[in-house]
């Protein structure tokens, strides 16, 4: 709780001297999903002098900036990933999320990871291989292993070789991959057996594999909507538009 404060404090002191100005506070961050979460939150605003707060999941952020007001599946594709069917002023239902050792299909983690995979199981490219250890900046497999597992983030570090996906996408070996992660994502909306709808997205993975997801998509027979980088552009004129943002209490 007190480490929430500090980055809270950290947050606020950016805009604190426009205070005056601020009528109202909308916080999305992951982990926001509870009504325990959201008190403590607005527990902390309410300390700096901050009344009118209202918290929402991250995801929730996506579904406005993308989606607005009207029906849709949004995803989250960055590090890791999230869906929801988003009803145009809530959503009805969402993936169920174990973390990245069991979830986060189509995310960047899932991207570096089943590369990493094949890498060491020599099922790449000599050309391929070496791309790998240049962006490693190792010299062979023992190498890449060690630096992993030394890394202080893990997760991260391998999301990180999504870049080396994005680098060499023409390629038919790393197409095949690209477009066997984001199918897999796509299969969890599948399972909701929901008419074939616009599918919005956010986060880095989304926005720079634009084309090799839309392709994924059209497969399945869905229709590509919006896709952002971040959501905060779309987010900032809709929530200062007086007769839309009723709808966040």
């Amino acid at each position: 709780e007190n480490e929430i404060g500090q980055k809270l404090k950290n947050l606020l002191a950016f805009f604190n001297a426009n205070k005056e100005q601020i009528e109202k506070v909308y916080f999305f961050a992951a982990g926001c999903k509870t009504e325990d979460q959201k008190e403590l939150i607005k527990k902390h605003f309410s300390k700096l002098g901050y009344d009118q707060v209202s918290v929402y999941p991250d995801i929730h952020a996506s579904c406005l900036a993308t989606s607005g007001e009207k029906p849709g599946l949004v995803g989250i594709l960055g590090t890791g990933s999230k869906l929801v069917q988003y009803n145009g002023q809530a959503i009805e239902r969402e993936n169920y999320s174990a973390g990245y050792l069991f979830s986060d299909q189509g995310s960047g983690y899932h991207l570096g990871h089943t590369l990493l995979n094949r890498l060491f199981k020599a099922q790449l490219s000599d050309q391929t291989k070496q791309f790998v250890f240049d962006f490693a900046k190792c010299k062979n497999m023992d190498e890449t292993v060690q630096k992993i597992y030394q890394s202080d983030n893990t997760k991260k570090y391998i999301a990180s070789f999504s870049r080396v996906l994005f680098r060499l996408k023409e390629k038919e070996e790393i197409s095949e991959i690209i477009n066997m992660c984001f199918s897999a994502f796509i299969e969890e909306a599948d399972q909701w057996n929901l008419e074939k709808q616009d599918f919005h997205f956010t986060g880095s993975v989304a926005y720079f594999f634009r084309p090799e997801l839309e392709r994924a998509l059209t497969k399945k027979g869905y229709r590509m909507g919006v896709v952002l980088r971040d959501p905060i552009d779309n987010l900032i004129p809709l929530l200062s538009n007086k007769s839309l943002n009723y709808r966040l209490k």
